[in-house]
């Protein structure tokens, strides 16, 4: 029985990669049952009770240039925030609101746009620096998450325009070269926050490279059977997020999930594994 399910999985995985349609392809086959491949354990799904008495950490920037005492205030706010949750919301962060938002738009054309026009950057390939894919739980034997990517790689901070979608060129070169400033700016709050010099991080290149993910979640049939993110953390240094304003984002934090509100112009700041083992 177990030799016929992990066949079933193959040949299901192997049909579904061939179609180079990804999830949104399977909603606009007009499936209303969702392949087994996306079913997640039950008990997966409710390992954890909700609270949402708890408040993820708001830090705010705008202050940040007005001298040392402001700078040490952030970096203490920073320093807790690490230490009790190793999350945070990020507001007056230096990216305007109007450049996050041409961004959520134009990757959400991209993900619409037709199939055949997409499957030209479909690629399971993880050193591909721009593709389109389906999570890479497909790999495993882990029920696969319900949704699709358009991946960025940018090694050494450099990302080629011209190899970029047209569709989203323009809005995601702008979002980068903002990004890369609150990179610094981070850099040296993380350094601080360490009990580092400031330039430490920037200095030793931890900040540099890494990868930008557009992730869409197409509507879900049987939305009760499977998740767009499972649980999991980031080996990563440093993961930076913008949610849309439809929410779903959830934190795990003492043994509790915690629902993290869309906030209009916030990023959501999440520590990696290498910088939380030096918080603990």
């Amino acid at each position: 029985m177990d030799s016929q399910l992990k066949h079933d999985r193959a040949r299901e995985i192997k049909e579904f990669r061939e179609t180079k349609a990804g999830v949104k392809g399977l909603v606009d086959s007009g499936m209303v049952r969702i392949p087994r491949m996306f079913v997640h354990d039950e008990k997966l799904l409710a390992e954890y009770p909700t609270n949402n008495n708890l408040l993820v950490p708001l830090i705010d920037l705008k202050d940040l240039q007005y001298g040392d005492h402001q700078r040490k205030e952030i970096v203490d706010q920073i320093r807790g925030a690490l230490e009790t949750w190793g999350f945070f919301q990020l507001i007056n962060h230096g990216i305007p609101i109007s450049k996050l938002d041409k961004l959520l738009e134009c990757q959400k054309r991209f993900h619409e746009q037709p199939a055949e026009v997409k499957s030209e950057l479909y690629s399971h390939d993880p050193k591909q620096n721009v593709r389109f894919f389906t999570t890479s739980s497909l790999d495993g034997n882990q029920p696969t998450d319900w949704r699709d990517t358009l991946s960025f790689r940018f090694p050494e901070d450099i990302l080629d325009p011209h190899g970029l979608p047209t569709i989203c060129r323009e809005a995601v070169v702008s979002y980068m070269e903002c990004l890369l400033k609150l990179e610094d700016t981070l850099s040296g709050l993380f350094s601080e926050a360490l009990g580092l010099n400031r330039d430490y991080l920037s200095r030793n290149g931890w900040l540099k490279g890494g990868q930008f993910a557009c992730h869409y979640y197409p509507t879900c049939p049987e939305p009760h059977l499977t998740l767009g993110a499972r649980q999991h953390s980031d080996p990563s240094f440093l993961t930076i997020l913008q949610q849309d304003n439809v929410g779903g984002l959830q934190l795990l934090h003492q043994n509790h999930w915690v629902d993290v509100p869309p906030t209009k112009g916030a990023l959501v700041v999440n520590v990696g594994d290498f910088v939380q083992v030096q918080f603990h």
